[in-house]
């Protein structure tokens, strides 16, 4: 074994431990992709990283596994800064895809189109819609068309019903909250009407569906109206 083949195993036996170290927790970084809370796994790799080449770089050739480092380094930062983009993205799709269903939800209902209307609440917002049973009298049943009648004397369809008649409706988002991380991504949004008038507000309570048939669809868990303002909510009759 020549001089150079001696001095390349030699680099190959000494390389870095902690360089290894470094590569694995940039592979693992991948992981901080599924959750924010996992950004610690890819700055533990940055770290390790920069600790792995300072001893490198200091070892005066003894330690070899600097571009296994830079790999880990390159694979770190970029897990880093692609984890809270991701959720930032993602949290921007759902608030657009939650408003869309909400407010095509008011507009159905505005219209007085409560099968369509129906179609798009959860099982629990069917529950809302059923009265309470008298104590001690039998369960109630509740077929479709029953769940439609209620839901066209809800109070909010009934007022949504009252302005469309003066006018299309137009709502504004007055605030938007949402919980993106647990199973079932949750959405809270706040709107008051602002065509005709500004006379409506009302809360909104949407869950996203993962069901297979229905997966990816926000449905309206619960609805509120919250308060009408206190100005003369007379309308101009239309000639």
């Amino acid at each position: 074994m020549d001089s150079y083949e001696a001095d390349e195993l030699g680099r190959y036996t000494s390389l870095s431990s902690l360089a290894v170290c470094a590569f694995l927790l940039g592979l693992a970084s991948l992981v901080a992709l599924l959750s924010p809370l996992l950004v610690v796994v890819p700055i533990a790799g940055i770290i390790v990283s920069l600790l792995a080449l300072l001893r490198i770089n200091n070892s005066a050739g003894a330690l070899s596994g600097t571009k296994l480092v830079y790999i880990a380094l390159a694979l770190s930062v970029v897990c880093v800064v692609a984890g809270p983009l991701r959720v930032k993205v993602r949290d921007r799709l759902y608030q657009s895809q939650a408003d869309a269903s909400a407010q095509e939800w008011l507009q159905l209902l505005a219209k007085a189109e409560n099968q369509q209307a129906l179609n798009g609440i959860t099982g629990n917002a069917k529950m809302y819609l059923m009265e309470p049973p008298s104590p001690g009298g039998p369960p109630q049943t509740f077929d479709e068309q029953m769940y439609v009648v209620k839901l066209g004397e809800d109070p909010l369809a009934a007022k949504l019903q009252e302005e469309a008649q003066h006018g299309e409706l137009e709502f504004a988002v007055r605030d938007f909250k949402s919980d993106a991380d647990g199973p079932n991504p949750r959405a809270e949004v706040t709107y008051q009407t602002v065509k005709p008038d500004d006379s409506l507000t009302m809360k909104l309570v949407l869950l996203r569906s993962i069901s297979p048939s229905r997966g990816g669809e926000w449905l309206i868990d619960s609805w509120r109206l919250e308060s009408e303002t206190a100005h003369d909510h007379a309308h101009p009759h239309s000639h």
